[in-house]
């Protein structure tokens, strides 16, 4: 078999048969007949459900005659067995239509058996299948295959066919579907050992629910039938019809299916059987019209149904109106109410709207027929539960409103608290520049005596020991070589104690800005250029632990130019949560930190920086090696005076 919409087909031998995937091989004359012997090159394939082969080369090497089907029942089939093999199949025919596949005109035939369904597809079959096909017993060749249903959670089965010849109708079907014996419901839906019969049966009863298109309900003394069909006609209530269908089995009971509808022109209505709404579940009512009351618990508005929820000790039913319902009417089923209702009890199976849908469980279920089906008998009291839930709602907003009130009035409690603080900060703050000028008032006195004059003292000394030695010998020259180191040191001194006096981003408090103002001056004088980073977020400095760490940026970076003949000098300025931390790294030369150069030698710088770092509190580390010289002071912030000398 070749599915003529597409280059696969099926091939059988004598082990069983199998799909071949022609979409990558051509296939000789553009395409192949039952009974051609082939030879195919390719590779096997897991794609669909059966195992199949991917070709790459299909080769025609002669032709013979097809091979015996294998006689196969319909439930070996839905069991799935025999997939891809040539198989003969006995059943009778439910429904033939047309239909399309993969925009190819078929015939479409269908098998039924309590366990499933088989579809039957004859591809390019001239005009439409039979009618009196539907109802004959028939014997079928062809190809099993299993597709992906639509939900593409199961699989279901068909059987293709060739040709409308390989269809041997064995039974022909009843000329006169109605001319069968008529069954009574009684008779239909008693359990039979052998199962249901597989051929039309033909019973009446009275309308007593429909729904053009789709389904009805009619009953027969005190037996319901069920009847599933896209033939049911616009029926009245209590219309009498005889009903030619094929019977099924739901969950518990039969139902008749593809089913054809003739009228008498009688009218019964039937009577609904009233019952307590406590004796629903003791009385066998599937498909009956029947009648109870209750007190309403729910109503569920949807846009193709609504339902209602009776709540009765120990008993929870389920009432659902199929149609759209206009709001006025709703409105009259207030939960609470005592309402009568009327309609046609469903099996356990069954769905109150879509027969294909899942049922609700849990609940006995009631399919009512229109809105006159619902009878209000007594209102529900006025505290209803929406009313109920109205005055939670107006005493929730009542609480939401004071409780927003005294929200509001903490906030203003707080702001006018933030006032305060801000006021309070503001004067002390006025203090804390009071004593920061009082601080570098002191500061730089002892710079200059410290400093300067010790600095002055040490060159004076050296010039009496010079003046003291026999001109130009080395016990001269040393002593003056030293004192001129000296005084270069005091004049470096006294630029940087006028610089820090006209340093105004260190007075704004913009401790990074006056490093780099301060490097700007050293990058001038130098080839290497210093550079400046800041990491965290800046916080104010008290003005004498910023003036101390600006002089210790100023003096290793001046020291890094002027001795280590660096590339590069990179500080860095890290806020951490409660201390400043400078960093000042360099490539340079380094030195020997166990035997620096000291004030012996007229190099004050390493001494000054480590007793700025002691007045302040904070630590002072050094490490140097050819090509990084790395200097670290960590002053914390909560240090505002500075420790005795």
């Amino acid at each position: 078999y070749q599915r003529d919409e597409t280059p696969d087909f099926w091939i059988q031998d004598a082990t069983g048969g199998i799909y071949i995937f022609g979409k990558d091989s051509p296939i000789p004359g553009g395409a192949l007949t039952p009974g051609q012997r082939v030879r195919i090159t390719g590779v096997s394939s897991a794609r669909t459900f059966a195992p199949g082969v991917v070709s790459s080369a299909v080769e025609v090497i002669g032709a013979g005659p097809l091979p015996e089907p294998v006689r196969v029942s319909l439930d070996d089939l839905l069991a799935g067995d025999r997939e891809g093999e040539y198989v003969e199949i006995a059943g009778v025919i439910r429904e033939a239509r047309t239909g399309e596949q993969n925009k190819v005109p078929v015939w479409e035939l269908r098998f039924a058996r309590d366990r499933g369904r088989l579809r039957i597809v004859i591809p390019h079959a001239p005009g439409g299948p039979p009618a009196a096909l539907v109802d004959s017993a028939v014997v079928v060749r062809g190809v099993t295959n299993a597709f992906r249903e639509l939900s593409a959670q199961s699989f279901a089965r068909l059987v293709r066919v060739s040709s409308p010849s390989d269809i041997t109708v064995t039974r022909p079907a009843p000329p006169d579907p109605f001319a069968l014996p008529e069954k009574s419901l009684q008779e239909l839906l008693r359990f039979v050992p052998r199962g249901i019969s597989q051929h039309r049966v033909h019973v009446r009863g009275t309308v007593t629910l429909a729904q053009p298109g789709t389904r009805c309900f009619i009953q027969q003394g005190d037996q319901g039938l069920h009847v599933l069909s896209p033939g049911v006609p616009g029926l009245a209530l209590g219309e009498e019809v005889e009903i030619a269908g094929f019977p099924a089995f739901g969950d518990s009971m039969p139902y008749l299916e593809n089913a054809i509808f003739r009228r008498t022109g009688k009218s019964s209505p039937v009577t609904p059987l009233a019952l307590p709404a406590g004796e629903l579940r003791k009385v066998y009512l599937a498909n009956r019209l029947v009648e109870t009351e209750g007190t309403l618990a729910d109503r569920i508005p949807g846009a193709d149904r609504v339902t209602l929820l009776l709540r009765e000790p120990d008993l929870l039913l389920q009432a659902v109106l199929p149609e759209f319902v206009d709001s006025a009417v709703q409105m009259e089923w207030v939960a609470g109410s005592r309402v009568r209702l009327t309609g046609v009890a469903l099996d356990s199976g069954e769905d109150a709207v879509s027969p294909s849908s899942p049922p609700d469980s849990g609940a006995l279920r009631l399919l009512l027929r229109s809105p006159a089906d619902v009878r209000v008998l007594k209102e529900a009291s006025w505290w209803t539960t929406p009313r109920l839930w109205a005055l939670v709602g107006i005493i929730g907003t009542t609480l939401a409103a004071v409780f927003g009130w005294a929200g509001a009035l903490r906030r203003k409690v707080r702001r006018r608290t933030a006032q305060l603080g801000e006021e309070i900060r503001a004067r002390r703050d006025e203090r804390a520049a009071f004593t920061a000028v009082r601080t570098e008032r002191t500061r730089l006195a002892a710079e200059l005596h410290d400093g300067i004059e010790q600095l002055l003292t040490s060159a004076s000394w050296q010039l009496e020991a010079a003046y003291a030695a026999p001109p130009g010998t080395p016990a001269a020259r040393v002593p003056m070589t030293l004192a001129g180191r000296l005084l270069h040191r005091c004049r470096e001194e006294v630029r940087r104690s006028v610089w820090d006096l006209r340093a105004q981003s260190l007075d704004r408090g913009d401790l990074p800005a006056a490093i780099r103002d301060a490097l700007n001056h050293l990058n001038l004088r130098h080839d290497a250029d210093a550079t400046l980073t800041v990491r965290g977020a800046a916080v104010p400095v008290p003005p004498d632990l910023a003036g101390n760490i600006l002089r210790v940026a100023q003096e290793a970076a001046a020291n890094a130019l002027r001795h280590g003949a660096p590339t590069a000098v990179r500080l860095t300025l890290e806020y951490a949560n409660d201390a400043v931390i400078l960093t000042v790294e360099d490539d340079g030369a380094g030195f020997d930190i166990a035997s620096p150069p000291g004030p012996d030698a007229g190099h004050f710088g390493l001494s000054g920086m480590r007793e700025r770092a002691r007045r302040i509190g904070g630590e002072l580390l050094l490490s140097s090696a050819p090509g990084k010289t790395t200097l670290r002071l960590a002053v914390p912030l909560t240090t505002t005076t500075a420790a005795p000398p």
